[in-house]
Protein backbone atom coordinates (compact mmCIF):
# COMPACT_ATOMS: atom_id res chain seq x y z
CA UNK A 1 0.00 0.00 0.00
CA UNK A 2 2.67 2.38 0.80
CA UNK A 3 4.62 2.18 -2.60
CA UNK A 4 0.92 2.38 -4.19
CA UNK A 5 0.51 5.68 -2.22
CA UNK A 6 4.04 6.79 -3.30
CA UNK A 7 3.17 6.26 -7.09
CA UNK A 8 0.27 8.09 -6.65
CA UNK A 9 1.70 11.23 -4.56
CA UNK A 10 5.08 11.19 -7.07
CA UNK A 11 2.52 11.22 -10.60
CA UNK A 12 0.05 13.37 -8.74
CA UNK A 13 3.25 16.00 -7.92
CA UNK A 14 4.38 15.30 -11.57
CA UNK A 15 1.07 16.87 -12.97
CA UNK A 16 0.87 19.44 -10.55
CA UNK A 17 4.01 21.09 -11.90
CA UNK A 18 3.68 20.80 -15.36
CA UNK A 19 3.52 24.05 -17.45
CA UNK A 20 5.81 26.76 -18.99
CA UNK A 21 9.07 26.92 -17.29
CA UNK A 22 11.35 30.04 -17.42
CA UNK A 23 14.17 28.32 -19.33
CA UNK A 24 11.44 27.67 -22.10
CA UNK A 25 10.58 29.50 -25.35
CA UNK A 26 7.15 28.58 -26.34
CA UNK A 27 5.37 29.01 -29.36
CA UNK A 28 1.70 30.47 -29.65
CA UNK A 29 0.66 29.30 -33.08
CA UNK A 30 -2.17 26.92 -32.25
CA UNK A 31 -5.49 28.59 -33.52
CA UNK A 32 -9.07 28.45 -32.58
CA UNK A 33 -10.44 24.98 -34.51
CA UNK A 34 -13.15 27.02 -36.66
CA UNK A 35 -10.43 29.43 -38.60
CA UNK A 36 -7.70 26.95 -38.12
CA UNK A 37 -8.54 26.53 -42.21
CA UNK A 38 -7.55 30.78 -42.68
CA UNK A 39 -4.61 31.12 -40.18
CA UNK A 40 -2.83 27.99 -39.78
CA UNK A 41 1.20 28.65 -40.03
CA UNK A 42 0.21 32.07 -40.42
CA UNK A 43 0.09 33.27 -36.88
CA UNK A 44 2.65 33.19 -34.48
CA UNK A 45 3.87 34.33 -31.30
CA UNK A 46 6.31 33.99 -29.07
CA UNK A 47 6.14 33.40 -25.28
CA UNK A 48 8.66 33.68 -22.86
CA UNK A 49 8.84 34.38 -19.17
CA UNK A 50 11.84 35.37 -16.53
CA UNK A 51 11.19 34.46 -12.78
CA UNK A 52 14.75 35.83 -12.23
CA UNK A 53 13.71 39.74 -11.34
CA UNK A 54 11.12 41.15 -8.62
CA UNK A 55 8.20 41.27 -10.20
CA UNK A 56 9.02 38.65 -12.57
CA UNK A 57 8.17 38.83 -16.41
CA UNK A 58 5.66 37.02 -18.78
CA UNK A 59 6.35 38.69 -22.52
CA UNK A 60 4.88 37.95 -25.47
CA UNK A 61 5.64 38.71 -28.98
CA UNK A 62 4.11 38.49 -32.00
CA UNK A 63 6.99 37.17 -34.52
CA UNK A 64 8.59 39.08 -37.55
CA UNK A 65 6.96 36.58 -40.09
CA UNK A 66 3.34 37.28 -38.99
CA UNK A 67 4.39 41.00 -38.55
CA UNK A 68 5.17 41.20 -42.07
CA UNK A 69 2.17 38.49 -43.54
CA UNK A 70 0.11 40.96 -41.39
CA UNK A 71 1.41 44.64 -41.25
CA UNK A 72 -1.60 45.78 -39.41
CA UNK A 73 -2.19 42.64 -36.59
CA UNK A 74 -2.07 43.00 -33.15
CA UNK A 75 -2.70 41.36 -29.94
CA UNK A 76 -5.26 42.79 -28.08
CA UNK A 77 -5.89 40.84 -25.60
CA UNK A 78 -4.36 38.15 -23.20
CA UNK A 79 -6.24 35.44 -21.42
CA UNK A 80 -4.23 33.31 -18.18
CA UNK A 81 -4.28 30.80 -15.47
CA UNK A 82 -2.36 33.17 -13.39
CA UNK A 83 -4.59 34.71 -10.40
CA UNK A 84 -5.26 38.46 -10.93
CA UNK A 85 -4.09 39.24 -7.80
CA UNK A 86 -0.55 38.19 -8.68
CA UNK A 87 -0.08 40.12 -11.54
CA UNK A 88 1.58 43.95 -11.02
CA UNK A 89 0.40 45.75 -14.46
CA UNK A 90 0.85 44.82 -17.61
CA UNK A 91 2.24 47.12 -20.94
CA UNK A 92 2.88 47.37 -24.48
CA UNK A 93 6.39 48.01 -26.04
CA UNK A 94 5.32 52.30 -25.69
CA UNK A 95 4.50 51.64 -21.21
CA UNK A 96 0.53 52.03 -22.19
CA UNK A 97 -1.29 50.36 -19.41
CA UNK A 98 -3.94 47.14 -19.74
CA UNK A 99 -6.71 46.48 -18.04
CA UNK A 100 -6.71 43.22 -15.88
CA UNK A 101 -10.04 41.75 -15.02
CA UNK A 102 -11.71 38.58 -14.34
CA UNK A 103 -11.40 36.32 -17.41
CA UNK A 104 -14.31 34.44 -18.95
CA UNK A 105 -14.54 31.27 -21.41
CA UNK A 106 -12.81 31.22 -24.95
CA UNK A 107 -12.43 28.62 -27.67
CA UNK A 108 -9.33 27.37 -25.29
CA UNK A 109 -11.43 26.91 -22.34
CA UNK A 110 -11.71 29.35 -19.22
CA UNK A 111 -8.84 31.28 -17.78
CA UNK A 112 -8.92 33.23 -14.50
CA UNK A 113 -7.65 36.58 -15.45
CA UNK A 114 -7.76 38.70 -18.88
CA UNK A 115 -5.49 41.47 -19.98
CA UNK A 116 -6.87 44.30 -22.69
CA UNK A 117 -5.34 46.92 -24.14
CA UNK A 118 -6.81 50.23 -23.76
CA UNK A 119 -5.51 51.67 -27.00
CA UNK A 120 -9.09 52.87 -29.17
CA UNK A 121 -7.94 51.59 -32.17
CA UNK A 122 -7.05 48.20 -30.43
CA UNK A 123 -3.04 49.23 -32.19
CA UNK A 124 -0.79 48.10 -29.20
CA UNK A 125 3.09 47.64 -30.09
CA UNK A 126 4.02 44.66 -28.57
CA UNK A 127 6.40 42.99 -26.77
CA UNK A 128 3.35 42.69 -23.98
CA UNK A 129 4.75 42.72 -20.74
CA UNK A 130 3.14 40.97 -17.94
CA UNK A 131 4.85 41.56 -14.32
CA UNK A 132 3.75 39.25 -12.07
CA UNK A 133 4.61 39.35 -8.32
CA UNK A 134 7.33 36.07 -7.29
CA UNK A 135 6.75 34.89 -3.76
CA UNK A 136 8.70 31.75 -4.95
CA UNK A 137 7.12 31.88 -8.34
CA UNK A 138 9.18 29.60 -10.08
CA UNK A 139 8.41 30.41 -13.81
CA UNK A 140 5.99 27.62 -14.71
CA UNK A 141 2.42 29.27 -15.73
CA UNK A 142 -0.72 26.91 -14.67
CA UNK A 143 -2.36 25.04 -17.34
CA UNK A 144 -6.26 25.30 -16.93
CA UNK A 145 -8.95 22.40 -17.24
CA UNK A 146 -8.42 21.73 -20.83
CA UNK A 147 -4.45 22.19 -20.52
CA UNK A 148 -3.59 25.31 -22.18
CA UNK A 149 -1.54 27.94 -20.06
CA UNK A 150 -2.49 30.83 -22.52
CA UNK A 151 -4.44 32.29 -25.16
CA UNK A 152 -3.81 35.68 -26.94
CA UNK A 153 -6.56 37.83 -28.89
CA UNK A 154 -5.39 38.52 -32.47
CA UNK A 155 -7.12 41.56 -34.12
CA UNK A 156 -6.68 43.45 -36.91
CA UNK A 157 -5.47 40.40 -39.45
CA UNK A 158 -6.73 42.03 -42.55
CA UNK A 159 -8.19 39.32 -43.90
CA UNK A 160 -11.80 38.70 -44.30
CA UNK A 161 -13.57 36.66 -41.93
CA UNK A 162 -17.96 36.51 -41.50
CA UNK A 163 -19.06 39.11 -38.83
CA UNK A 164 -15.29 40.46 -38.66
CA UNK A 165 -14.12 42.44 -41.36
CA UNK A 166 -10.61 43.38 -40.03
CA UNK A 167 -10.34 39.37 -38.85
CA UNK A 168 -9.65 37.95 -35.21
CA UNK A 169 -8.27 35.11 -33.69
CA UNK A 170 -7.73 33.11 -30.95
CA UNK A 171 -4.41 31.27 -30.49
CA UNK A 172 -2.59 29.43 -27.72
CA UNK A 173 0.81 27.46 -27.19
CA UNK A 174 1.55 25.20 -29.73
CA UNK A 175 4.92 23.58 -28.29
CA UNK A 176 7.51 24.99 -26.59
CA UNK A 177 11.50 24.48 -26.88
CA UNK A 178 14.26 24.41 -24.07
CA UNK A 179 17.96 24.45 -24.07
CA UNK A 180 19.02 20.70 -24.30
CA UNK A 181 22.85 21.79 -22.49
CA UNK A 182 24.46 20.84 -26.14
CA UNK A 183 24.02 24.21 -27.98
CA UNK A 184 20.94 22.93 -29.27
CA UNK A 185 17.17 22.86 -27.98
CA UNK A 186 14.69 19.75 -27.70
CA UNK A 187 10.67 20.36 -28.01
CA UNK A 188 8.65 19.86 -25.07
CA UNK A 189 5.02 17.80 -25.27
CA UNK A 190 2.10 19.69 -24.75
CA UNK A 191 0.87 19.66 -21.30
CA UNK A 192 -2.16 17.20 -22.43
CA UNK A 193 0.12 14.78 -23.90
CA UNK A 194 1.86 14.50 -20.45
CA UNK A 195 -0.86 15.09 -17.62
CA UNK A 196 -3.14 12.47 -19.58
CA UNK A 197 -0.54 9.59 -18.95
CA UNK A 198 -0.02 10.56 -15.59
CA UNK A 199 -4.01 10.96 -14.81
CA UNK A 200 -3.95 7.04 -16.39
CA UNK A 201 -1.54 6.02 -13.90
CA UNK A 202 -2.79 7.98 -10.56
CA UNK A 203 -6.52 5.79 -11.56
CA UNK A 204 -4.46 2.54 -12.31
CA UNK A 205 -2.90 2.74 -9.22
CA UNK A 206 -6.02 3.76 -7.16
CA UNK A 207 -7.74 0.87 -9.43
CA UNK A 208 -4.62 -1.82 -8.45
CA UNK A 209 -4.99 -0.95 -4.30
CA UNK A 210 -8.92 -0.93 -4.03
CA UNK A 211 -8.59 -4.56 -5.84
CA UNK A 212 -5.86 -5.50 -2.90
CA UNK A 213 -7.98 -4.49 -0.27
Amino acid sequence: MKRTILVMLIAASMLLSIGVASSMTCYINDVQDDLDYLYDGKLNATLNTDNTSDPGTIVVTLTDDTKLLYPNSTITTILLNVPESDIVNVTDNFGNEWTVTAAAGNPFGTFLTKTTTNEANLKSTDPITIYVTINGWDGTLPANADGNVISIHIQRIDEYVVGDEEGSAWVTVGYCEEDDGNGGTQEIPEFPTIALPIAAIIGLAFIFQSRKE
